[in-house]
């Protein structure tokens, strides 16, 4: 199989953040040819453009968990400058 199997229970996203209805299915096959007429979902196009690749698998690092200001307002607290937000005098600027 050359597609990314994904199982269970899922949304596949877009980029604006809509999702692909999937009409109750639990697992999928994700295109990684670049061939699939169904992108992002596998066609089985990989085999008429003779796609192959092996990759074997691995464990992640920890995920990166940011810190945040303040919970509320989702500001990452690392990279803080000496500036100051231009609406906010008293609030640090994120700088990325």
């Amino acid at each position: 199989m050359v597609s990314i199997r994904v199982e269970g229970d899922f949304e596949v996203v877009d980029q604006d953040g809509k999702v692909f209805g999937l009409a109750g299915r639990n697992k999928i096959g994700l295109c990684r040819c670049g061939h699939s007429e169904n992108k992002p979902f596998c066609d089985g196009a990989h085999k008429k453009v003779n796609f192959q690749s092996v990759i074997q698998a691995f464990d992640l690092p920890p995920a990166h968990r940011p810190l945040f200001l303040n919970p509320s307002s989702r500001l990452p607290a690392g990279n803080l400058t000496d500036r100051q937000h231009p609406d906010r005098a008293s609030t640090p600027c994120v700088s990325f």
